[in-house]
């Protein structure tokens, strides 16, 4: 196992590097966000500076939070969760979630938040939870438009975020996950 340095200029995070197919970022880079960044040729060279977070003996260690803006939250005080249906006036906790996270570029706009139960959002944020079919099935459109600024126009990354799964694109000019490819060969 080998540590290497992100090759994303501006970054300057160093990863361990696994082997082939066995790091949870693309090759050379040291996160996912790093690997969208490039991509998307927005070079931030400000120096990456270490989390105030402690660590703690947990299996996921807090993470810093940006709280929503009052417009969001007001949105989200009025509808019901697009997974379970629960609302927050029937008591339970109902959060604001990003489609484009704050860190990337996220705003204050209520359009750019779905109302998500605590554990669904939690499920969203850690990418174990796939959040296209609700968005469609409640014809999030201006929502997804919304976010789709965010991502510059990036439908792929934008895709990647919704459904939790790395997308590439086949030579034909297909869409398939990582994983439909590596059972492909």
């Amino acid at each position: 196992m080998n540590r290497r340095q992100c090759k994303r200029p501006g970054c300057r995070s160093r990863y361990d590097d696994l082997g082939p197919g066995k790091n949870a970022a693309p090759a050379g880079y040291c996160s996912t966000n790093c690997h969208r960044l490039d991509r998307a040729g927005d070079v931030d060279m400000r120096p990456a500076r270490a989390s105030t977070l402690k660590r703690s003996g947990q299996a996921n260690p807090p993470r810093a939070v940006s709280p929503a803006s009052p417009e969001q939250r007001e949105v989200v005080r009025l509808t019901a969760c697009i997974v379970t249906g629960r609302t927050k006036a029937d008591g339970w906790q109902i959060d604001p979630a990003h489609l484009c996270p704050r860190g990337m570029g996220g705003c204050n706009d209520p359009l750019c938040v779905v109302p998500l139960w605590r554990p669904v959002h939690r499920a969203f944020d850690d990418r174990k939870f796939d959040l296209l079919k609700w968005v469609v099935f409640h014809g999030l459109h201006a929502q997804v438009a919304h976010a789709l600024e965010h991502y510059r126009g990036d439908v792929v990354a934008l895709t990647e975020r919704l459904t939790s799964c790395r997308w590439q694109t086949t030579s034909e000019g297909h869409l398939l996950t990582l994983d439909q490819l590596e059972a492909m060969v």
